[in-house]
């Protein structure tokens, strides 16, 4: 037993080491009831007769709302004849909001359940690392930054959006779910989490209005603005051991299920946001600017300690200031149905068909406005052996296709995974990528 035990612990801190999806949708489906599996969905916390889980898990992910995977290999390789003409392509189709995020997670948990009156109890405490960011631009200044502002020559022309906001922050969570109502077939469980996190640094834009007007002759470019930029900076050797602020959040969820065949989830998560104060500027403006070119000798002869505050200066900002904001997370809603298709002694045998939308509230890391659309499948092919798969639309990506392939040797379950591994295999219709994997191992049972 203590070998096993041995075992499975060097597994989970390997996992949680070197295996760096946005929705975690295939853990959510494939193993419901694990800790991995409820952060997205707070009620689905059910570790039905285990007394004790460990848990862990990784993922990085990529994604965009404007442009396929085989554009953006082109754009790197410069022997692509056909660059310019899909780009610019590319470029017309975009719509007025386009968004483009990445992330990397890793998350370890332990959970564990207490029968309190004849009510199975399940709590849970963990800590999870998240590095993301979210770029949302309108199709103007794409076409800007390409084409360069002559195709706009004595035209006001809007910006905006434009904004990026980035954050790398750490969460401690306490949470707990439990079975709160049940009449014969039907029952609802409720569950929420709190978490309180660490910001190591952010970069939050909650403003950024720009117009440009340019000149018939070329002579000058007139910006006009109203923005807001807000960032914290840590400046020590060992940025993640040195917060640069601190905050709170909390996950909501409600289950509802029905014969042991329907179940529809339904949670707010991240509903929170840190408060950056260390290290921390700000730079907010309205005003406007002519420019008629840089005038180089402002640069000239200021040390590399001022040269920041020179070029905001020669270019028409303000300097930063000290100063603390708060970035709220990227809330999001979350709402699923699961239909399982096999009877109540073998539900496992036909496999469960999932129904998944995701909105979220904001342009955040970890988060769009633009809803995510999903479909999928999970089934233990043998006792031993898991199978997911998903198609989805909207979110990050245009379209998603992922799979799960996952192994249970006992009490040890493990996965690798990918919500969207189509833009590997043909770049032409995916946008994004992302590769995952988690570990669970459980153990003690309750004899009932």
């Amino acid at each position: 037993m203590k070998f096993k035990l041995i075992c499975a612990f060097v597994l989970w801190v390997l996992c949680n080491t070197y295996l760096p999806a946005q929705n975690r949708l295939h853990t959510i489906q494939s193993y419901r009831g694990s800790v991995d599996g409820s952060l997205l969905l707070p009620s689905t916390l059910n570790m039905g007769q285990n007394k004790w889980q460990l848990s862990s898990s990784g993922q990085y992910w990529f994604g965009n709302s404007f442009i396929s995977n085989k554009g953006i290999y082109q754009f790197f390789d410069k022997s692509a004849d056909i660059l310019r003409p899909d780009f610019n392509r590319a470029i017309d189709n975009l719509k007025v909001s386009n968004v483009f995020g990445t992330g990397v997670e890793a998350h370890t948990g332990v959970a564990f359940q207490v029968p309190i009156y004849h009510n199975n109890v399940n709590f849970s405490i963990g800590w999870a690392e998240h590095l993301g960011m979210n770029w949302n631009f309108s199709r103007n200044m794409l076409s800007l930054l390409w084409k360069g502002n002559k195709q706009w020559a004595g035209e006001k022309v809007r910006l905006t959006p434009f904004a990026v906001n980035a954050v790398w922050y750490r969460e401690y969570y306490v949470g707990s779910a439990m079975e709160v109502f049940r009449k014969k077939d039907l029952f609802v469980r409720a569950g929420a989490r709190m978490k309180f996190l660490q910001g190591i640094g952010g970069f939050h834009m909650p403003k950024a209005n720009i117009d440009m007007t340019t000149a018939e002759d070329g002579q000058y470019l007139l910006f006009e603005y109203d923005y807001d930029l807000r960032y914290a900076v840590n400046t020590k050797k060992v940025p993640a051991f040195n917060p640069s602020g601190g905050g709170s959040a909390v996950d909501l969820g409600l289950t509802v299920g029905f014969l042991k065949k329907f179940q529809v989830d339904m949670s707010l998560v991240d509903l929170g946001g840190i408060n950056f104060k260390t290290n921390a500027s700000v730079v907010s403006k309205t005003s406007s600017f002519r420019y008629e070119g840089l005038d180089v000798n402002q640069l000239v002869g200021v040390s590399s300690t001022i040269y920041l505050d020179s070029l905001y200066k020669a270019l028409g900002f303000d300097a930063p200031k000290p100063g603390a904001f708060r970035m709220n997370l990227g809330s999001r809603f979350i709402l699923q149905g699961m239909y399982s298709l096999g009877q109540q002694t073998d539900l496992k045998d036909k496999g469960r068909v999932f129904f998944t939308y995701i909105q979220g509230f904001r342009e955040m890391p970890f988060a769009t406005r633009r809803p995510y659309f999903g479909m999928g499948y999970s089934k233990a092919v043998f006792k031993w052996l898991e199978f997911g798969s998903n198609l989805g639309y909207g979110g990050f990506n245009r379209y998603a296709f992922g799979m799960l392939l996952g192994l249970k040797l006992g009490r040890t379950q493990m996965s690798l995974s990918s919500e969207n591994i189509l833009g590997a295999f043909i770049p032409g219709m995916g946008s994004g990528l992302d590769f995952g994997g988690n570990l669970i191992y459980n153990f003690g049972r309750y004899k009932h």
